[in-house]
């Protein structure tokens, strides 16, 4: 049974709900909320009423040839017996199609859905799932046209006043899959144009939604073709798209996306757009890698990133609350350079003689998935250059939240702060499995605070002057923000970073007769189903509510924790041109549809206009390099993202291995 009922909300018109009936132990759905029926359950004979409740249990144990012939039998039942229940039988027709889908006879499921949308009856998710069969079926005008209408739906729904940006998020992450089917479907067409506008379209819309109401008044339209050109012309940047996309299925609510195509785009400065579609199936196959993965597995994509940072000698960090402080040792063995050069092969050799010959060209990454965790600066083909050698690099949750923060027309602060090493580091949570409940001191960061404070001529908030109240206090009026502490990643040690579960034999609600239908539904983290958290239970449906993990290290006083968390951040109005987060895993966080939820966007929604973050445990030595070498030589010239790749050559010409000067990616606007 499911408990705390009262912490889920639905929005009308997608909504699959639970029965508690003593003999009903699925979901009867999907409801409209918005209509009201006019036929009742008790119109319906029980013989009928049970066929049908046996064909709904076999179809969610996947016993789909016994489900078929139920489906079919209730459905000549229904029309014999000139039932027209408003529930009962689109609930049928949906699940028939559905087991098509699943056995893809996309034929055969056409004229299914076509009816359930001729009655007015099917649900958004019911209608996505047409859109799929004419996908399939080849005929993508249909698809277009069905699906046109989805998005509409999705994103009415996400526009409600009582959503607010984290409700946003997880309803994205459970209609993302709409638009990635809306790209194949226009590419299959040739309108190359237009998927790029869907890809823009379909990513971080949270974020720009939060940056446009902060920054001038109005609603958010998507972007045009030549308002993306006009971006790339504005920040002088050559601007990679990425959509990592699978075959757009998500019939049950809780399937894997598996990997099979990856779009790139590539506009110029200049306005020129070049486009790539790249399968990745034979790419799976000479990895080796699972192209099938199951409900239980990573996808492909995640797993090859995932590789790469064990091939870096980096662990799995950020499974759970833990503490990075930049303490990891500089003479680890060698990284093995092969997931690095596999990546190269997958993300950069399709597009190399797209990029600019000059290395001091900007190059913008708009990353997709598990993407934002590849470090673009140290990928390289064999025996050749790295990527940071090669060209100038930043990073962007989408066009859209680029070209909204280069827009900021706010005066930057006129302050520096610098804060290094607090000496009375907060106390780790007592949950937290570790040997002291003490944080270390940074020796390494004091320094580099020391000389970087000596740099922007200003005095650094050092030891125990380096209170989460005094820098809390300073913040908001400040041009720079430098931060070399410890950080945390508070990660529910039950997921991983994509938000699926660790333990490949975790409980799931279809396990207790649970299903859902995601789309617009939210449930809070404090709800259980079947004695099992939600938040583990519902991992692949997507549907429990996002937070904001991430929290820096500062020095505790009487008034506060010392604990300066994500969600603390995001509550601030900087004046930040730039911050920097010198400590481990800050770039990291929840990957998201909307991007990577963790502490580089709360900083990016607190009105800062670049972030620079680590995407991994950071050595101490070479990391006080990298980021002296960095001021050094932004103070000299003004140039963020040149600057950072400069550093990274000098910081490489002491520290070769890519792990001790390629975890730092610039976010944001980079002039």
């Amino acid at each position: 049974m499911v408990r705390g009922l009262g912490k889920w909300r639905f929005w009308a018109g997608v909504v699959v709900i639970a029965i508690a009936l003593p003999l009903w132990t699925g979901l009867w759905g999907p409801i409209d909320f918005g209509a009201t029926a006019t036929v009742s359950l008790a119109q319906v004979s029980d013989d009928l009423f049970d066929l049908t409740l046996q064909s709904e249990q076999q179809f969610y144990n996947r016993d789909y040839a016994r489900a078929e012939a139920g489906y079919l039998t209730a459905l000549e039942r229904l029309r014999i017996e000139a039932t027209d229940d408003e529930i009962l039988l689109p609930q049928v027709l949906h699940n028939l199609g559905r087991i098509y889908l699943l056995t893809e006879r996309y034929g055969a499921a056409v004229p299914i859905l076509e009816s359930l949308e001729a009655s007015g009856q099917a649900s958004y998710s019911a209608l996505s799932n047409l859109a799929l069969a004419y996908f399939h079926t080849g005929n993508y005008n249909a698809a277009e046209r069905v699906l046109t209408r989805v998005l509409a739906a999705w994103e009415a729904i996400r526009a409600r006043e009582e959503v607010d940006d984290f409700d946003r998020v997880t309803l994205f992450d459970q209609q993302a899959h709409s638009y990635g089917l809306m790209q194949r479907v226009l590419v299959a067409q040739g309108h190359i144009e237009a998927a790029l506008e869907m890809a823009e379209r379909g990513r971080a819309r949270a974020l720009a939604e939060v940056l446009t109401s902060q920054r001038r008044a109005g609603s958010i339209p998507t972007l045009t073709v030549d308002q993306i050109r006009a971006v790339a012309r504005r920040q002088n940047t050559t601007l990679v798209i990425y959509s990592a996309l699978g075959d757009g299925r998500r019939v049950l609510g809780n399937e894997v996306d598996v990997e099979t195509h990856l779009f790139i785009w590539v506009v110029s400065p200049s306005g020129a757009i070049a486009f790539r579609n790249l399968p990745l199936s034979p790419f799976w196959q000479t990895l080796r890698a699972n192209p099938t993965a199951t409900a239980i597995d990573p996808s492909p994509l995640e797993n090859l990133v995932a590789n790469t940072r064990t091939a870096l000698g980096l662990d799995s960090r950020g499974l759970g609350i833990f503490p990075t402080d930049r303490r990891v040792t500089d003479d680890l063995p060698a990284s093995n350079p092969l997931p690095l050069r596999s990546l190269h092969r997958m993300l950069i050799a399709p597009i190399a003689e797209l990029l600019p010959a000059d290395p001091e060209a900007l190059v913008t990454f708009i990353p997709h998935g598990p993407l934002f965790l590849v470090p673009f600066a140290a990928l390289q083909a064999e025996n050749g250059p790295t990527l940071m050698e090669e060209h100038t690099l930043a990073l962007a949750s989408s066009v859209q939240t680029l070209a909204l923060i280069s827009e900021n027309d706010a005066l930057p602060g006129e302050g520096s702060l610098v804060v290094g090493n607090p000496v009375e580091m907060p106390r780790l949570p007592p949950d937290l499995q570790s040997p002291s409940p003490n944080l270390p001191p940074l020796p390494g960061a004091e320094q580099e605070a020391t000389a970087i404070a000596r740099l922007l001529n200003t005095h650094p908030l050092i030891r125990d002057q380096a209170t989460e109240t005094a820098v809390v206090q300073q913040m908001p009026t400040q041009g720079i923000i430098h931060l070399a502490t410890h950080g945390l990643l508070n990660l529910d040690s039950r997921l991983n970073e994509f938000g699926l579960p660790v333990d490949a034999n975790a409980p799931r609600a279809t396990d207790g007769g649970v299903f859902f239908e995601p789309g617009g539904i939210i449930v809070d983290g404090n709800v259980q189903i079947n004695g099992v958290d939600a938040a583990v239970a519902l991992a692949r449906e997507r549907v429990v509510r996002v937070s904001a993990p991430g929290v820096l290290a500062l020095a505790p006083t009487a008034t506060d924790d010392g604990w300066l968390t994500a969600a603390e951040i995001a509550t601030l109005d900087l004046r930040a041109d730039l911050v920097v987060l010198s400590a481990c895993d800050t770039g990291r966080g929840r990957i998201t549809g909307d991007g990577v939820v963790g502490l580089t966007r709360a900083f990016l929604v607190a009105g800062a206009n670049t972030v620079v973050v680590s995407l991994w445990q950071v050595p101490d030595t070479a990391t006080a390099t990298l980021m002296e070498a960095f001021y050094q030589d932004w103070v000299a010239t003004g140039q963020k993202a040149q600057a950072l790749r400069r550093a990274m050559l000098a910081t490489q010409a002491q520290f070769p291995d890519p792990r001790n000067w390629s975890a730092f990616v610039l976010v944001g606007d980079a002039s």
